[in-house]
């Protein structure tokens, strides 16, 4: 098709006069190139761009945090572009999954959105979006921060910064890179959950430094309320957009019903506030203070399993836990150290016969417990092997990192939610103890649980025991193939072992 010479002039210029535009105005680039209409939080990071070179956001869930980062990304790529440097968006966090699942799918995503003149112009991998004309000097690419690795940012000069979960990333990342932050030329934008109290993106909001701070709060983003995002058009002329947020006041009451308003889970996932005080227990002490009552009336187990579980260990201070329940009642708990793999399996041989009724076993197969567990599926006991650092299931709860993480987790929800009770024994009280001490954190927007090194670090004894109960808990979901040993899984034989109920 033959296009006159002055209509092609006439495109070059208002080209020009777009890109300039959204050069210095992001929410315009959001609004006319994009065609989308920001939240007003959203909107609060795109005006913040036109005056300031870096911009961190602590925010709590569903402010849209994701979809204006994407934005600021195409919107440097698209406008930044000069012919006398490279136009390059170093973008690193704390997990590359929590990358390449929400912000590299919001940044895919958008890039279909805005005008096909543009948007055709870059090919976006998995890891690497990068404009064809030139793909070495022109792109963004993923980077994961991790602390044996903090060379994530190293090397990149004049260019665009991008932190996601910035509370997740390593001190030592940000040392590496602080040299090119300091370049006039850079432009850096952080966003995140405020879990941690210290740290590189924590000092970002309690201190004065480059950057220029914005906090979103969950409960002011509410999918039901209209808000007002005031936008100046190519004509001048002030224009009041509206936009609903995105979170759901269900959800923002459910956080307050599980948690309580003034829990630091509330604080930093849904106001977006630092922790405050002593850290939040995964069970809470008060659902435990009258496990012990007689009279206290809990549900017919009857019907219910028998479930015993072990947690091993070979050597050293941590002691082997072994526990059974039955429904919301605990049966029996013991523990023991030192001993060797053959004296554990004859200790919980002799568990079996005395009750020999149990229905299941689950056993923590790291360590010792691997070959604890192959002997005892070889003698024909109803063992199940538990691999705790497996990826867990979804939890509708929240998201868990690890499968011990969801152990705890849905623990928490068993306590919260039951009627429990305990034998008045010393070693009952004891898994008491160890239920209610281990605090949680998060990792992204994981829940972590904390680790038996971190407790050991403040005096605490590994949790084995209270371990053991949690694992008792895998009889009750309704998937529990998901968490068995994939190594270990018990083959299907031609002929049954002789059951250990007829020993």
């Amino acid at each position: 098709m033959f296009i006159p010479r002055e209509d092609i002039r006439k495109i070059e210029r208002n080209l020009a006069y777009y890109l300039l535009r959204w050069h210095n105005d992001p929410l315009a680039y959001f609004i006319e190139c994009l065609r989308l209409t920001p939240t007003h939080q959203q909107a609060q990071m795109l005006m913040a761009f036109r005056v300031h070179n870096f911009v961190a956001a602590r925010s709590g869930h569903g402010t849209g945090k994701s979809v204006g980062v994407a934005g600021l990304i195409h919107n440097y790529l698209d406008t930044h572009k000069n012919p006398d440097f490279n136009c390059k968006v170093p973008v690193t966090g704390a997990s590359s999954d929590q990358l390449v699942d929400i912000l590299w799918s919001e940044v895919k995503w958008i890039n279909g959105k805005k005008w096909d003149f543009l948007g055709n112009k870059y090919e976006i991998l998995t890891e690497k979006m990068f404009n064809k004309e030139d793909p070495k000097g022109w792109f963004a690419t993923l980077r994961t921060a991790r602390k044996e690795n903090p060379d994530a940012l190293q090397g990149f000069h004049k260019c665009l910064f991008c932190l996601d979960e910035g509370s997740g990333i390593p001190n030592e990342v940000f040392d590496v890179a602080a040299g090119a932050m300091g370049d006039p030329e850079c432009r850096g934008v952080m966003t995140g959950n405020p879990t941690k109290k210290t740290g590189y993106f924590a000092n970002v909001f309690k201190k004065k430094t480059k950057w220029y701070t914005l906090h979103f709060n969950s409960e002011n983003s509410l999918s039901d309320t209209e808000y007002i995002i005031p936008y100046i058009n190519p004509m001048g002329e002030l224009i009041e957009l509206k936009r609903r947020g995105l979170q759901t006041r269900e959800w923002v009451e459910n956080m307050k019903k599980d948690y309580g308003e003034h829990s630091n889970t509330y604080k930093i996932r849904v106001k977006g506030e630092f922790a405050e005080g002593k850290a939040d227990n995964v069970i809470e002490w008060q659902w435990l203070k009258d496990i012990f009552a007689e009279e206290r009336k809990v549900v017919d187990n009857k019907h219910r399993k028998k479930v015993m579980a072990v947690d091993p260990a070979r050597s050293g201070s941590d002691p082997s836990g072994v526990v059974i329940r039955k429904g919301t009642k605990g049966v029996f708990a013991k523990k023991w150290q030192g001993c060797d793999l053959v004296e554990s399996r004859l200790k919980i041989e002799l568990i079996f016969k005395e009750h020999p009724d149990i229905d299941v076993c689950y056993i923590d197969t790291i360590g010792l417990g691997g070959g604890l567990f192959d002997e005892l599926r070889h003698k024909g006991y109803p063992v199940r092997a538990v691999d705790v650092t497996k990826e867990p299931p979804s939890n509708k709860n929240g998201d868990c990192f690890k499968l011990r993480d969801w152990l705890w987790w849905e623990g928490r929800n068993f306590f919260r939610t039951n009627i429990v009770c305990f034998p008045d024994e010393e070693i009952w009280h004891e898994v008491q103890e160890e239920l209610s001490t281990p605090t949680y954190g998060f990792r992204g927007r994981d829940i972590l649980v904390e680790s038996k090194d971190d407790m050991k670090a403040r005096g605490i004894s590994s949790p084995n025991l209270a371990d053991a109960f949690l694992m008792t808990l895998l009889c009750d979901s309704s998937t529990p193939s998901k968490f068995l040993s994939e190594k270990r899984k018990e083959k299907k034989q031609n002929k049954k072992p002789v059951s250990w109920k007829c020993r």
